[in-house]
Formats: structure tokens, sequence, C-alpha cells
């Protein structure tokens, strides 16, 4: 294909990425995801955190964010300034070795509020897997699945809430990759009908449903379509020394 029609697919793909460069990595960052900004979130050790809610328990990271919701971070798996990584940071620890033994086996389907490896996710869980994939990138391998998280069975999936999260390792296993991507889909209402009060059974059928449907609907249906995601991953790489 001609340079110049390329260039016209990739946008009209919503795939033109502007580099993202800083805290030793980039990205190429399609503009659809919003405005894109790099941090360095501090360290907190699971002594730090104390009794509170287990949130970001981690050594210094790498965060990128976007003015659309989508987070992702590179997480090392080493940290020098504790003397021991399991006991300071251990759901990350403990998450890292599960999503490798994943890796391991392949990408599991058909699980409904299951217990998958998912850190920073310390008081929800997980309704659906559905479009579970594997993702090979030149710098990484994880497992990709669409979800609505919940803190009670029978919230809906809906265009309010259904997410991508990417779950992986560095090829060098030096680093944890996490990734939280909002996404909608046509097929879905905008605000799903609570069937939080409805029987187990009911919820559970409305589930498999539901992660039927988005199983086999076309990757381009979301929006930002999964092209686009597997793009941004694709093009996570740190950056030369």
């Amino acid at each position: 294909m001609p340079r110049r029609a390329l260039a016209f697919a990739l946008f009209s793909l919503g795939l033109m990425a502007a580099p993202l460069e800083g805290e030793g990595f980039s990205l190429q960052a399609p503009e659809l995801l919003g405005q894109g900004q790099i941090g360095r979130p501090p360290r907190l050790t699971h002594e730090e955190n104390g009794t509170d809610i287990p949130y970001d328990v981690a050594p210094p990271r790498t965060r990128f964010t976007f003015s659309g919701g989508t987070v992702l971070e590179v997480i090392p798996l080493t940290d020098p300034g504790v003397t021991d990584f399991g006991k300071a940071y251990p759901d990350l620890a403990t998450c890292a070795r599960d999503v490798q033994g994943l890796l391991a086996k392949g990408a599991p389907r058909g699980l409904i509020m299951q217990d998958w490896p998912l850190w920073n996710c310390p008081d929800s869980a997980p309704t659906i897997f559905a479009k579970v994939r594997r993702v090979e990138t030149p710098w990484c391998t994880g497992l990709f699945f669409l979800t609505r998280y919940t803190q009670e069975e029978g919230s809906p999936v809906d265009n309010s809430s259904l997410t991508g999260t990417f779950q992986g390792l560095s090829r060098d296993g030096r680093y944890f990759i996490y990734a939280d991507i909002p996404l909608t889909q046509a097929s879905l209402p905008k605000e799903g009908q609570d069937l939080t009060e409805r029987p187990a059974e009911e919820i559970r059928a409305y589930y498999r449903r539901v992660e039927q449907q988005l199983s086999e609907a076309p990757d381009g249906s979301f929006n930002p379509s999964l092209g686009v995601i597997d793009s941004l991953l694709q093009s996570l790489k740190p950056l030369s020394r």
C-alpha cells in the first residue's frame, strides 16, 4: 500500500499516534484516547499503607494516563528501597506470579466472578471475561479481556462501565504491565438495568449472555476498537539508554 494511503487508513481507524515519552518508556498514543500525560507515583509499601484499602501499593513506577480515562502502568518487580519485595508489595508479587502462571497455561475462557489475578482491584471483582486473548508484543506478553467490575453481583454490563483490562510481564520478567481502558460497544445500552435483587442463577445467565454477545462482536464495533488498543500495547517499549 502506498505510504499516503496507509497513513489515511490509519487515520480513519483512529490509529494516528503521537509519541509519548518519559520515565524510561514510550508509547504511540492514539489521539482518540485523549490527551496523554506521564507520571511517576511514589513508593507505597504494605506496611506504609497499614489498614487502608490497598490501592497503589507498589514501588515507584511509570504511569501513562489519558483524558479519556485510559491508564497504563509499567511497574518494576524489584525495589532496592525494600529488603523483601514480597512482603513490601504482596498483592503485586502474587499477581505477577499468577499472571505468569496463566500465560503458561494459555487464556482461560468462560469464567464468571472467578478470582483472576488482578492488581489494584481490592474491593471489586470482574463480572465477565469477554474477548479474552493473549497479547504478544516485541517487549511484553500478557492477557486482555473485557469486563465490568462490581462489588455486588447483578450490576449491569453497559456503556457506562465496560472496561478493557490488560495484565502482562516484560519478556525479561523485570516489569509488570497493567492497563485499564474504558470502552463502549454499539449493542450495549448506555445504562443497563440493575439485577442485584434478582436470583443468582438469573444474574449468572445474564452475564453469560453478555459475555457471549461481546466475545462474538467484531473488534471494530468497540470504541476504541480493539485494534487501537492492540496498537497501543504493541508500541510500549523502554527508551534507549
